[in-house]
Parts: structure tokens; C-alpha cells; sequence
């Protein structure tokens, strides 16, 4: 049998605003602000959204409530449950996070049901996005655009777009089983495929999209049983939800909310993280891996 030796290596420093260091990036931020904050200017990210008007309108509603703050998970573990603080110039980011009447656009309710009666599924996702390129398209002529458009998408495009016609699966079943289904991810690919092809349509319009379901900003959303089942998706708690939101939105918009505290002649290296998850199943070690180029 071969023998190897494990080493365990400690969480490296990042490093955030006035020389600030800390190992995790929520409370970096906090102690600190981004690496890229600066006193002499107030910094505000301009947003947009498109959706329909429930969804916008909900999406919206939980943006302001972020503003004052989203209360801490209960757990046992407060350092991995931290709240989020607000996302006001005296949030963590040090900077407002602003949607305007103009910036927010809502696809038509005649559009969402040509979308959702669609019976052919390639169509349905090519309506979708072209609904969703042309609202974006309009915020990008604006005379000041936003920095960052969110796509909130309606519980029916998100069902719509997943391909559920073809899934199997048993509405009147009541008595809690687990149904067997030969391929778990197909939906996940399938809201894939909309996603692939709405960042592709709207790559030329130089805006960056974050694209959102109901679920992260409406915690009474509601998706129906045979798609919570099917796809491989799960909720965080609110909190959580925040901060990774919020951080997706400052980066998307140019900001540098941390980086690696490393040596001048570390810039020009290439850094690889190695990440190990469970699989759904229980049974089996997956990896996954990414590149940073300093």
C-alpha cells in the first residue's frame, strides 16, 4: 500500500482597507472596508433591475431591508453565521448600493405567458432571453446606465427555462418519499443553458448582470415540489445570502473588496485552490479547482 503524509495548511491573510488583515472576508470587511476604499471620495454602486413587476417589486423591497441590516443565523457557530451589517456608505463595503425609478424595467405579462406557454423548450429559452437582452439593452442607453444590472427572475421563467414539461415526478404523492429519479441534474443544466445564453447575449452591452432567483430575496417565494426536488439547489439562511450577494454586486461594478497579502515579487505568480465537497448522494469526494493570476 502506498503511504503519503498530509499537511494542513493555515488560512492565508487577506488583506482589506487602511492595511487591514483578517482570514475571513466578512469580517475583514467589517473591521475594515474594501482594499479599495478611499476617504476623499463617496463611492456609490448604480443598479438595475428587470423582472416581472412582482418579482422586481419583491427584489426591490429586499434591497432596502438590507440596508439596516439582516439579523445573524441562530447557531452554535456565530463566527460561521455572521449578520450582515447594512449596505449603506456605513455598511461593510463603505459605499450605497442604489436603484433608480428609471433603472428598473419589467417584462410585460403577455411576454411571461408567451414564455410560459411555450411548448417548445428551446424557443421558450431564446423568448426568455431575448425579453430579458432587450429590457438590459435599454438600461445600457441610458444616459448614466447602471453599474451592474440583477435579472430577478419570475418563479414561472425559473420553472419555464428548467425544462420541467419533461421531468418525471408525481404531484399527489403525500407520503413524503423520496421519488427515483435517474437523473438529478438535468434541471440544474437546464437553467444552465439560460444562463450561459443570456451572459452571452448581453456580453456586448458591457454591463454585468447578476442573475437571482425568487428564493435569495423573497423567503416567502415558493417553487413548485417536483422542481425543489428535482434540482440540486439549496437556501442559505438570509444573512449568508447577503453577503455573498452583496459581494457579487461590488465586484461586478469594479470594486476590489479583498486581496491575498503577498510579497512585490508575488505579483506576477498564478495561485490554484483545490476545493473538496460531499456529493448529494452522500457517497462520493468531489473537487473543484480555480486560477488566480496576480
Amino acid at each position: 500500500m502506498n503511504s503519503f503524509e498530509l499537511s494542513h495548511l493555515p488560512e492565508p491573510l487577506l488583506e482589506f482597507a487602511v492595511n487591514g488583515r483578517h482570514v475571513d472576508v466578512r469580517f475583514g470587511l467589517m473591521n475594515y472596508g474594501p482594499v479599495d476604499f478611499c476617504t476623499e471620495r463617496t463611492k456609490e454602486v448604480l443598479l438595475g433591475v428587470v423582472g416581472s413587476p412582482h418579482s422586481a417589486g419583491k427584489l426591490c423591497d429586499w434591497l432596502r431591508r438590507c440596508e439596516s441590516g439582516i439579523p445573524a443565523k441562530k447557531s452554535r457557530q456565530p463566527n460561521l453565521f455572521p449578520e450582515f451589517p447594512g449596505s449603506t456608505i456605513l455598511g461593510p463595503f463603505r459605499c450605497s448600493f442604489d436603484v433608480g425609478l428609471r433603472h428598473v424595467r419589467t417584462l410585460s405579462q403577455s411576454m411571461i405567458s408567451r414564455i410560459v406557454s411555450e411548448k417548445d423548450d428551446e424557443t421558450a429559452v431564446s423568448l426568455a432571453v431575448e425579453a430579458f437582452t432587450n429590457e438590459i439593452r435599454e438600461l445600457a442607453e441610458e444616459d448614466r446606465p447602471p453599474q451592474v444590472v440583477i435579472c430577478a427572475l419570475p418563479v414561472e421563467i425559473v420553472e419555464r427555462v428548467s425544462n420541467m414539461r419533461g421531468q418525471p415526478c408525481d404531484d399527489d404523492s403525500e407520503d413524503g418519499e423520496e421519488k427515483d429519479v435517474e437523473d438529478v441534474p438535468a434541471i440544474d443544466r437546464e437553467i444552465e443553458n439560460f444562463r450561459g445564453a443570456l451572459k452571452a447575449g448581453t456580453i456586448a452591452l458591457r454591463i454585468p448582470i447578476q442573475i437571482v432567483w425568487p428564493t435569495t430575496y423573497d423567503n416567502d417565494a415558493v417553487v413548485k415540489r417536483k422542481f425543489s426536488e428535482l434540482s440540486t439547489r439549496r437556501v442559505q439562511d438570509e444573512a449568508t445570502r447577503a453577503w455573498n450577494f452583496f459581494c457579487a454586486l461590488y465586484y461586478k461594478a469594479g470594486g476590489t473588496p479583498w486581496r491575498m497579502v503577498r510579497d512585490q515579487r508575488e505579483y506576477s505568480a498564478t495561485f490554484m485552490g483545490i476545493s473538496f465537497f460531499e456529493g448529494l448522494e452522500r457517497v462520493s469526494l468531489n473537487t473543484s479547482s480555480c486560477l488566480s493570476q496576480n
